[in-house]
């Protein structure tokens, strides 16, 4: 992984309702306004550490319509597991992504979206 990109993610999960709305949608994708009420956090907060998230390359927004028509966007983890390791006496930062190929991860997604219906 690249230093600046372990940098990244490093300081995104750094914050608390960042590895919160991560640790949500490994277990089921959501919208924002769900992550809002689910993490105790307003909704522009939400959308920013969404946003820091998507740019680390951990999440991924996945377009939905319900039943009105009505477009929406929910989240999911794009992938598997981070791992961070800090070593003692070394300042260095190690971040290790395993990541669910492309064709299993959509099958999840697909999957815990039809069972939220």
């Amino acid at each position: 992984m690249f230093r600046q990109q372990t940098e990244t993610v490093f300081d995104v999960l750094s914050d608390k309702t960042a590895r919160a709305i991560f640790t949500h949608i490994h277990e089921c994708p959501q919208s924002a306004k769900d992550l809002q009420e689910t993490c105790s956090a307003s909704l522009k907060t939400v959308y920013r550490r969404l946003e820091n998230l998507q740019e680390a390359g951990l999440v991924l927004p996945v377009e939905q319509v319900d039943e009105e028509g009505t477009h929406y966007t929910v989240y999911a983890t794009a992938v598997e597991e981070v791992e961070i390791s800090v070593k003692p006496g070394d300042s260095s930062v190690e971040v290790e992504i395993h990541e669910e190929d492309n064709v299993d991860r959509f099958v999840s997604v697909w999957s815990e979206l039809q069972n939220q219906e």
